[in-house]
């Protein structure tokens, strides 16, 4: 699964490599800070000067004098209020800016907002002990303590150096509050807090409404989408089962049934899935790239192989939901599902780049599943309707069809 190769590399420079390589441009431009005004100064000087001779400049100067001298004193060089403040001002304001323009995405519910709430959504299926100890070493990394530690620690590097005014900036970095032994003790003091930190879990939701039957069967919920869609609120497949049990019924009836349970989508076995599928190699369990309703990934997945063709390329599959419903009057939670059968592998441009390219007879993928689950003891409790019948196009770019119903199913 190229994708989430690529989104794991990306999101490594993101979070690692864009910030480290921004603080070292900060500290090399406080290093040499005179070295490189000197360097300015001379082309910068002839520019003003030529400015400065020009009919429209001079023009300007003569209307507005007081004005003119107060730009030129801010793109003096030499004046440290001249064109350092006006930069800094300028990149001050460069961040208000920003910043503003954040807090209006938020208010407005921004895709990229909608990104954001999926991403952390979607942390438990890339979790692993090991990555989440890396993780929690990270986060450590940036805690106060390690960094006030690892800030004291520059600063007295940089004093014994004879370079007050970086160590300066530094303590007042630090907010006013020795050496190398202090950085060493903040990367141990961070490995030691990482493994005392709580990992919080993300469970699925906890159902609050309770339906009885009749009112399933009329209709889904009005609060439920009636499609799943990508990372970005594109539309995936709209929803072809709702089933009813308990997370252990569900597992337990499609295992019967002689499903799989997808494996999580750990960079590892998103590796392996990838080699697999490039060699045409069976993958009963492999990850599924996941798919968002209401703003979650899905809880489960399981896939079966085409009948004579085990490859990783042609799988049936499934990805369930549990809704905030229950079915009355015991409140087994109520699911909802899509349905898709992969028959190959296809390249695409934006999201997805490298991605399975499904059947688009949906509705045949609904039938081999309640056909297999009924089989097991699973008992039909009706049809609902999901959408008026479809031809369209999901946002991976594949068409299929449907008639845009749901069938109700009742785990044993």
């Amino acid at each position: 699964m190229l994708p989430a190769f690529v989104f794991y590399t990306f999101l490594f420079v993101a979070l690692v490599v864009v910030p480290a390589a921004l603080i070292l441009v900060a500290l090399l431009f406080l290093e040499h800070e005179r070295r490189l005004w000197r360097r300015i100064t001379p082309a910068i000087g002839p520019i003003g000067r030529m400015l400065a001779r020009s009919s429209a400049v001079a023009g300007v100067g003569a209307r507005f004098p007081r004005t003119l001298g107060f730009l030129a004193h801010r793109l003096e060089p030499r004046d440290p209020w001249g064109l350092q403040a006006t930069l800094a001002g300028a990149v001050i304001f460069a961040g208000v800016w920003f910043f503003l323009g954040v807090l209006q995405d938020i208010v407005a519910k921004d895709p990229l907002v909608v990104l954001d709430i999926r991403l952390h959504n979607a942390v438990p299926l890339f979790r692993t002990p090991g990555m989440t100890r890396f993780m929690l070493l990270l986060t450590e990394l940036g805690g106060a303590t390690v960094l006030s530690l690892a800030v004291l620690g520059v600063a007295l590097l940089a004093l014994a150096r004879g370079r007050p005014r970086l160590a300066a900036t530094f303590m007042l970095a630090l907010g006013g509050i020795a050496g190398a032994t202090a950085l060493i003790a903040a990367v141990g003091l961070a490995f030691v807090l990482s493994g005392r930190a709580k990992i919080v879990q993300i469970e699925p939701p906890v159902a609050i409404h309770a339906l009885d039957m009749e009112t399933l069967r009329a209709s889904l919920p009005h609060d439920l989408p009636r499609w799943s869609e990508d990372l970005i609120g594109g539309r995936m497949e709209p929803i072809s089962l709702v089933l009813i049990g308990s997370l252990n019924d569900i597992v337990d009836a499609f295992t019967r049934a002689g499903w799989t349970r997808a494996d999580l989508p750990t960079p590892a076995r998103v590796l392996q899935e990838g080699i697999d599928a490039i060699r045409d190699l069976p993958e009963p369990a492999g990850p599924a790239t996941p798919a968002f309703f209401m703003d979650r990934p899905q809880s489960l997945t399981f896939e079966k192989p085409e009948a004579g063709s085990p490859s990783i390329r042609r799988r049936h599959h499934t990805r369930l939901w549990q809704t905030l419903h229950c079915l009355a009057p015991n409140c087994r939670p109520i699911w909802v599902a899509t349905a898709s059968f992969d028959v190959g592998i296809k390249f695409v441009q934006g999201l997805y780049f490298v991605t399975h390219r499904i059947d688009p007879a949906l509705d045949d993928e609904r039938t081999l599943i309640v056909a297999d689950l009924m089989s097991v003891g699973v008992t039909h409790a009706g049809i609902v309707a999901v959408s008026p019948p479809l031809h369209a196009k999901n946002a991976a770019g594949d068409p299929f069809w449907t008639d845009g119903r749901a069938v109700v199913l009742v785990m044993p």
